[in-house]
């Protein structure tokens, strides 16, 4: 997949991501999976972004079926070249191919993808999501010491934020994610 972004971003083509933050996921070594691809992700152009564990609140409050406090993502949805539009479960992963039951349809109506595209328009935004980049990390330390990676912002009481570290995780989700980015099972998740 990762090859495909990079053929289609040399080409030209917008890719954007969203998918979970760290504080969002109810599965912490599918960041841990994950996070490994942050730099070539971003570095190749592509908008990467992560779900606040708290975004659209007032759409969970209105909704008396749901008893969470918090959001993650599971659907998995493309909006391919504005006339189709892919949608299900699927994962990409030999887990989910091998093992797992899943769906995944392409649907080709242009009505349809510029649907969701104008709603995703509305949802991406620094208020409901963190945006990622990559960059230095702000050290009073020598040169020698200058620590570069990933740097999530976002919007909070309206006013810009940035964070070096995944955001509203706590101590040990952040620890046992980087132990496990560690361990030989990226061909599991």
């Amino acid at each position: 997949m990762m090859l495909n972004f990079k053929t289609l971003r040399e080409k030209g083509v917008e890719v954007t991501i969203l998918t979970n933050s760290l504080a969002s996921t109810d599965v912490f070594l599918v960041y841990g999976g994950y996070q490994g691809y942050i730099k070539a992700l971003v570095e190749m152009g592509v908008n990467l972004y992560e779900l606040k564990p708290h975004s659209f609140q007032k759409f969970l409050r209105t909704k008396k079926w749901i008893n969470k406090q918090s959001l993650s993502l599971h659907t998995k949805m493309m909006i391919l070249d504005r006339d189709r539009l892919g949608i299900g479960s699927a994962n990409i992963d030999p887990r989910s191919d091998k093992l797992n039951t899943e769906i995944f349809m392409i649907v080709s109506s242009k009505r349809l993808a510029e649907e969701q595209r104008n709603k995703l328009k509305e949802v991406i935004n620094e208020k409901n999501l963190y945006k990622l980049s990559w960059g230095k990390y702000p050290h009073d330390f020598e040169e020698d010491d200058i620590e570069y990676g990933p740097i999530w912002h976002t919007i909070e009481d309206g006013k810009e934020k940035t964070y070096y570290a995944p955001p509203h995780s706590g101590f040990w989700k952040k620890l046992g994610t980087d132990f496990s980015s560690l361990l030989p099972i990226k061909g599991y998740l």
